[in-house]
């Protein structure tokens, strides 16, 4: 029973309340501008959640999963997911992770997701967050998911944390990836760097996270790839997970050339062959 707390728009100013979008896709979100949330109290909010979503929040007396997308920073313009490098620096972030720590932070909550829309490692209110966790506050979840592209999690960003560091058990990273080889890496993650993502791969593969995963959007130009994908997480001892792409602002015409995980693309059977083999090695 999850609640997912996310921005609204690019422009970062709202945010929303609401249930997993796919479970309950035709409902209209719980949204606040930020300067008028700081002013309200979380239990009212609550309260108005529960209300509105009771058969997905029936007899919940607090959400055990909240996911946390409250930034669009990044500094990749991958093709399938933005045509620009998005840095947040907008009004009232700081006043809005002030609200919402005591809430990821609460006892009731079990399991949090740092990340989702942009990167964790390059917002400085989310890296403040992971570095201010303390054990009492780690001591009582199950699990801090993290959602990033991995260039920033190097060897020192993870000195920096404090409390984190002594709970490595307690800490589920995906990072996403899109590709086994340079090349391909270079045209699906823009403004990436493949020596430093796998420099990275490999420090975190000595650390014993909880679970360490690495992901791939299959398209047109990486399916073939799946297979030396599954291989380079199964060297590192790493998860992999494949995924089907969404069309989030693509024109119609590009996204179904792209997308061979359609039952309509020329490429399907084709792909749905090389999908088999890297389940075979372990694919998620």
């Amino acid at each position: 029973r999850r609640l997912e707390i996310q921005v609204t728009d690019e422009s970062c100013t709202k945010i929303s309340f609401n249930p997993p979008p796919e479970r309950l896709r035709n409902s209209l979100e719980i949204e606040y501008d930020i300067k008028n949330l700081v002013n309200i109290e979380f239990d009212s909010i609550w309260e108005k959640i529960k209300t509105k979503y009771f058969g997905y929040y029936k007899n919940i007396n607090f959400p055990p999963i909240i996911w946390e997308g409250t930034s669009y920073s990044c500094q990749l313009k991958c093709p399938t997911c933005r045509p620009e490098v998005i840095f947040d620096e907008r009004p009232y972030q700081k006043e809005l992770w002030e609200y919402i720590t005591p809430i990821l932070n609460d006892s009731r909550v079990k399991s949090v997701m740092i990340g989702p829309n942009g990167d964790p490692f390059v917002d400085k209110q989310r890296v403040n967050y992971l570095r201010t966790l303390t054990t009492e506050v780690l001591e009582q979840k199950f699990s801090v998911q993290v959602c990033t592209n991995g260039l920033a999690l190097t060897e020192k960003m993870w000195n920096s944390f404090g409390d984190l560091k002594k709970y490595p058990g307690k800490l589920d990273i995906t990072i996403s990836l899109d590709a086994a080889t340079k090349d391909t890496y270079n045209i699906n993650r823009v403004l990436g760097d493949w020596d430093k993502i796998n420099e990275n791969l490999k420090f975190l593969s000595t650390l014993n996270l909880g679970q360490l995963n690495i992901d791939m959007t299959v398209q047109k130009n990486n399916y073939k790839e799946m297979v030396d994908f599954v291989k380079l997480g199964n060297s590192l001892n790493i998860n992999t997970s494949l995924r089907v792409m969404n069309n989030w602002y693509w024109e119609d015409d590009r996204y179904i050339d792209n997308a061979v995980h359609l039952k309509e693309h020329s490429l399907n059977n084709d792909f749905k062959k090389e999908l088999n083999k890297a389940n075979k090695l372990g694919a998620i």
